[in-house]
């Protein structure tokens, strides 16, 4: 009987912890009766056990045949001490979390590549960070109930699904792997040993085509350390002909989690500590004949070096079929890059400076022209003229003409509104507005000090200040400065808006070279320091010496109207 009645309770523990690890389908609060949200993972889930483990888990995706105008991916990571891979907050190291999909057949579907910042000296905020991706184009898999694994026991992992609604500027109709998407060694890769050339018989509904490349080089050998710090090409022959040819490397300078530990400021092959994986989109349309066999081939540059071959590269290729443009004119207004309070943007915001956003022709014909309205809500907006050529499928950012951030104080968001695309009023108004939150910028005095460390070891003349107004025009600036030697700059500016920019040359900001320690013990330097004082040296503003690129600091001078 005590048996059974042990058993019976194995039992109920195991379905209890079932329905807790069940993500849900919800309709999504606060938003509009056309939005839903589906909820995989919480920061509240357990941490996976075991080294190096992703979340995983069974979701049941919207059954609804109907349309959806977008569908997002909404990632967010928190350094935590309930991890369970160390004895870190955030994993110490920087890792593959890859959001993957399963489908009924065991086919694996990649829809985001993501790799973790360096967890020493992390601190990701009591919210974490927040990684928004567009998988509208991943609506044919995502129906119905399917295995997701993202993320792993290095950070805590919030994860959803959200669904709006509409009709699609392109209905996707086919997801097809190319390649298995995996870790490949470099030197089957380069023989060709692995990618051979294959065959897709597209779908008779097909008007368009887009084959989509996510890349990332990993490993350590030869003399340049491949394949995550030596830069190569990579190649697609569509039907035997070669028709893209584009290089593998990221810009790291302005990595929006900063500072971390590691050797985070550094540029490597298509990835950042804390960032997306970059992702190439091919538009295959005009080169083939949609009523034969779609013939493609990938290949890479050969190895420099005989060891470079033992280098890896993670890739995930996917062709996309879509119907027919549903819109001849159109044109969507993308993000807003600042002002934002969104995360992947944070080095550009609070700001002072124009408007920066993402347009993106959604239409059949050309993008020539298009009018922007934008400017903060409870305000006078201004109306932009843009000319240029914009391809159908291809993105653009747009330099808005300055706001009146003296206003800044009365409102909560700005707002970027298409109002015509070529000259003709859009037709198609569910993607033309974006609405965006925003941090006002502190207030200085009109008089301070702005300190500067200068660090050692020659690096020093690396580092430049320049103070610009809110025309981004230069007001104040220095730059040869010398090592070891510390400055007091007194700073005097007439009320307004304005930024502080620091740039470093080497884009490795002011601090120590530690990463030398083992081989050059002697040349380790010493860390450069940034702070804003009053004019009797009381501390105002301490601004981070380990800023890579460039430091942005936006200020006011003089009381907010």
């Amino acid at each position: 009987m005590w048996q059974k009645i042990k058993l019976w309770n194995i039992l109920l523990k195991i379905i209890f912890i079932c329905l807790l690890n069940l993500p849900s389908y919800t309709k999504a609060q606060n938003t509009t009766k056309d939005t839903f949200t589906v909820q995989m993972f919480k920061f509240s889930d357990p941490s996976p056990e075991g080294w190096n483990q992703p979340y995983s888990g069974t979701i049941r995706f919207p059954k609804t045949s109907g349309e959806w105008r977008k569908i997002y991916l909404i990632q967010k990571i928190k350094c935590d001490v309930r991890t369970s891979a160390d004895t870190f907050p955030c994993g110490e190291w920087d890792y593959h979390t890859h959001t993957v999909l399963t489908d009924s057949t065991g086919e694996r579907f990649e829809l985001a590549g993501f790799i973790t910042p360096y967890g020493k000296r992390l601190d990701l905020g009591p919210n974490g960070k927040e990684f928004i991706y567009d998988i509208t184009d991943y609506a044919p898999i995502l129906t119905g109930t399917k295995r997701i694994i993202s993320g792993n026991n290095q950070e805590l992992l919030d994860l959803k699904f959200v669904f709006i609604k509409g009709k699609p500027e392109l209905k996707s109709i086919a997801v097809r792997n190319i390649y298995p998407t995996g870790l490949y060694s470099y030197g089957a890769l380069a023989k060709d040993s692995i990618f051979k050339s294959t065959k897709v018989i597209l779908d008779p509904r097909t008007k368009h085509v887009s084959l989509l490349s996510r890349i990332s080089g990993h490993g350590h050998f030869g003399p340049y350390n491949c394949c995550e710090w030596v830069a190569k090409k990579h190649s697609w022959r569509v039907n035997g002909e070669e028709k893209f040819l584009w290089n593998i490397w990221k810009d790291c300078g302005m990595n929006p989690i900063h500072p971390q530990g590691g050797t985070w400021q550094f540029d490597r092959a298509g990835w950042c500590p804390g960032t997306k994986i970059d992702e190439f989109p091919f538009d295959l349309t005009p080169w083939i004949n949609l009523k034969d066999t779609l013939t493609l081939d990938y290949a890479i540059d050969p190895p420099f070096h005989l060891e470079e071959e033992q280098g890896e590269y993670r890739q995930c290729h996917q062709l996309i079929e879509y119907e027919e443009y549903n819109f001849e004119n159109d044109a969507a207004m993308e993000e807003i890059i600042r002002p934002t309070n969104k995360d992947e943007y944070a080095r550009f915001n609070p700001t002072c400076q124009s408007p920066m956003v993402v347009v993106k022709n959604t239409g059949k014909n050309n993008l020539t022209q298009i009018d922007i309205e934008h400017g903060l809500d409870n305000h006078k907006k201004q109306i932009y003229h843009w000319n240029g050529l914009v391809l159908p499928g291809e993105k653009i950012t747009v330099y808005l003409p300055n706001i009146e951030f003296r206003k800044i104080k009365n409102s909560k968001y700005y707002i970027a509104n298409i109002l015509k695309v070529n000259g003709l009023e859009d037709k198609n108004k569910n993607n033309n507005t974006q609405r965006s939150p925003y941090q006002a910028p502190m207030v200085l005095p009109e008089k301070w000090i702005l300190k500067i460390e200068a660090n050692d070891q020659n690096r020093a003349k690396e580092t430049s200040y320049s103070i610009l107004n809110d025309q981004g025009t230069v007001v104040i600036s220095r730059d040869n400065l010398e090592d070891s030697t510390v400055y007091k700059d007194k700073i005097k500016l007439t009320p307004g808006c304005y930024t502080l920019v620091i740039k470093d040359k080497k884009q490795d900001g002011m601090i120590k070279h530690w990463w030398l320690r083992n081989s050059e013990p002697d040349k380790v330097g010493t860390n450069g320091n940034i702070e804003i004082t009053q004019t009797n040296g009381v501390l105002i503003k301490k601004l981070p010496f380990d800023f890579a690129d460039t430091l942005y600091f936006a200020f006011f001078v003089g009381k907010i109207p």
